[in-house]
């Protein structure tokens, strides 16, 4: 088996890729699982004068775009396109998260300490 992997792999000719290839490739492969083709993002990229939706910060080259997708519509990690909502800095994709996982329990701890602690040995 051994003998037969090593025939392969010296029939086969060399590849190489170059590393902005590479990130092309990637960067295409993760928008198209969000519903997107590449025009679409640089049209929504420059809708939002390439700075993330959320925090509104500048773009920086070569940092990361999260395109930001409403879990409700299409759970998971791939997206239908018609539910993406914007595209977010790593910082704001994070809070998005937890914003959405946790809402509910915020709002009730929140709406509990906006209200006065009673006193010991007093009733309302």
């Amino acid at each position: 088996m051994a003998r037969q992997r090593q025939r392969t792999a010296e029939s086969r000719p060399t590849r190489i890729v170059s590393p902005a290839a590479k990130i092309r490739w990637n960067r295409t492969y993760k928008i198209t699982r969000k519903g997107l083709t590449p025009e679409k993002f640089q049209v929504l990229l420059e809708a939002q004068g390439h700075a993330c939706a959320m925090g509104r910060e500048p773009f920086e080259d070569g940092q990361r775009i999260f395109i930001d997708h409403d879990h409700s519509c299409c759970p998971g990690d791939k997206s239908c396109g018609k539910c993406v909502r914007g595209l977010l800095c790593l910082t704001c994709n994070i809070a998005v998260g937890y914003i959405e996982a946790y809402f509910d329990l915020a709002m009730v701890y929140l709406n509990a300490i906006a209200r006065p602690v009673p006193k010991a040995g007093r009733a309302f």
